[in-house]
């Protein structure tokens, strides 16, 4: 998985989950913390801080919308935001719904999961 993919991921993800009015204050936290520094990042890019007030809940709708600025912006080799987006999968609630447009090798969400991998 890219990193745009992870982070267009996490902002799907966390866009699920927020609907949910069970959603927990550990992933409100983290899709905040995701956006705070997408929107630091993107502070010369005031078209593309008004797009993450979008509430798309599909990667590849942010992916869309996103994709160019993450890029263009650097924030898909931010540290931080790679480890917000990161974070936010993690708390993401086991059965949250992501629908993803291309090629993962390995990813999973939830917790208490375990996984195994080879790949050739």
């Amino acid at each position: 998985m890219s990193e745009v993919d992870l982070i267009v991921t996490a902002l799907a993800a966390g866009a699920s989950a927020g609907v949910s009015a069970t959603a927990s204050s550990a992933v409100q936290d983290a899709y905040a913390a995701l956006k705070d520094r997408l929107r630091e990042l993107f502070a010369d890019r005031p078209e593309a801080q008004g797009k993450l007030y979008a509430d798309k809940t599909l990667p590849g709708q942010w992916q869309e919308l996103l994709g160019a600025d993450l890029v263009a912006s650097e924030a898909a080799s931010d540290p931080a935001v790679l480890a917000a987006a990161r974070d936010l999968l993690r708390e993401a609630p086991a059965g949250t719904t992501v629908h993803v447009a291309g090629n993962i090798y390995g990813q999973q969400i939830g917790d208490r999961t375990h996984q195994r991998n080879e790949f050739h």
